[in-house]
């Protein structure tokens, strides 16, 4: 953060900022998941349980659900941020990146889901961890796709870069498929493998090869004249933004009026000031 036009605050956020913060969430409340139920149960009830075990019985299945909120809420602010990029820079399919981080994050809250316990036993068939993970894979693949513009382009990052990130990539993507495969078939011990691709997701987001950002600058509270001036703007994700309910509208742009008649009127005392004979 630092100061940007006419003093207010410039902030800066990586694309890829917000995804770190959320492996790093997951990381952090797989380890205490595992370590709270191996203490409350034990070495003997926990053996061979696999990554799944853990997030579906008391009192994993607490610690998981409670640390997943975190992981999710982290990883909607980064698909928003990659979107918003997109949607003002590049000259890509914006589109088909929306619809992914869209899934991305619907799908999150599935996997959120599959923290109730006995939800295998009771829905065999729901798969919320495994949907989120073949979305995650999806997301990756569309983040890899998107490099693929920059090797043409006269700023085009190094090819060491892009390579990295192709790489560390692609191992993410084959540990989330090989912990979707044995997650499907109820396989033990899938513990090395689903922290394999959560330190790989992590490693992922640091090695973004376009250095993708987005820059806040001026930040302040709208005044009503900046209000007036925008409120008119259709916006489809607020139902009804146009309506004027209990005459907001009407008092905004009076109150504008009001600071641009004193604006006026200060001008033109300056001016009388400036230009009276002494």
């Amino acid at each position: 953060v630092e100061a940007g036009a006419r003093g207010m605050p410039r902030v800066t956020i990586s694309a890829r900022f917000f995804l770190s913060l959320s492996a790093a969430a997951m990381l952090t409340t797989a380890t205490l998941t595992y370590f709270t139920t191996v203490a409350v149960l034990g070495h003997e009830e926990t053996e061979g349980w696999g990554t799944r075990d853990f997030m579906r019985r008391r009192p994993g299945s607490v610690i998981a659900a409670v640390g997943w909120v975190v992981c999710a809420a982290l990883l909607g602010c980064h698909v928003a941020t990659v979107c918003v990029y997109e949607h003002m820079k590049s000259e890509q399919p914006v589109l088909l990146v929306k619809l992914a981080g869209t899934a991305l994050v619907a799908t999150s809250l599935l996997a959120h889901a599959g923290t109730i316990p006995g939800v295998r036993e009771d829905y065999s068939w729901f798969l919320g961890l495994e949907s989120f993970q073949v979305c995650l894979i999806l997301w990756i693949g569309m983040n890899l796709l998107l490099n693929r513009s920059l090797a043409a382009a006269s700023n085009a990052p190094s090819a060491a870069a892009l390579r990295l990130d192709l790489a560390v990539g692609a191992g993410a993507i084959a540990a989330l498929a090989g912990s979707i495969a044995l997650g499907i078939y109820s396989a033990p011990c899938t513990l090395l493998i689903d922290g394999a691709w959560i330190l790989l997701l992590i490693a992922f987001s640091f090695t973004d090869p376009r250095r993708a950002q987005i820059h806040l600058d001026s930040l302040h509270v709208a005044t009503d004249t900046e209000v007036v001036a925008v409120m008119d703007d259709p916006f489809p994700g607020v139902p009804f933004f146009m309506m004027d309910l209990h005459g907001i509208k009407a008092n905004l742009r009076a109150g504008a009026a009001a600071a641009a008649a004193t604006a006026e009127m200060k001008t033109a005392a300056s001016a009388e000031i400036v230009v009276s004979p002494k």
